[in-house]
């Protein structure tokens, strides 16, 4: 019995710190030159839980971000992320997400 308890503790040790891993997104990025936008959209059977952020390379060299956190996506739906500029165009675009 104490076997087995031990068997079971050591799986769900083993276990948990592997299942809620989170793991690289490949999002989508558009840049046009006001705004940078990220997609990330859910085709499992199952939510998942996204954190990331946005960033874009104005033309004059500096960077602008726009991050997000522990956001729950159902299936079949999407989260978008915004970078804007007023003045100064994007040339540049990327995003760093990550799911579980």
């Amino acid at each position: 019995m104490k076997l087995k308890s031990f068997i079971v503790a050591l799986t769900l040790t083993v276990m948990s710190s592997s299942a809620f891993a989170w793991v690289p997104f490949n999002a989508p990025v558009w840049v046009i030159p006001g705004q940078v936008k990220v997609e990330v959209a859910n085709f499992n059977q199952y939510p998942i839980v996204c954190k990331g952020r946005a960033l874009g390379t104005l033309a004059n060299g500096q960077v602008l971000q726009a991050e997000f956190f522990e956001q729950v996506i159902y299936p079949g739906q999407y989260r978008y992320a915004f970078v804007y500029s007023n003045y100064v165009p994007f040339v540049n675009g990327w995003a760093e997400i990550l799911c579980r």
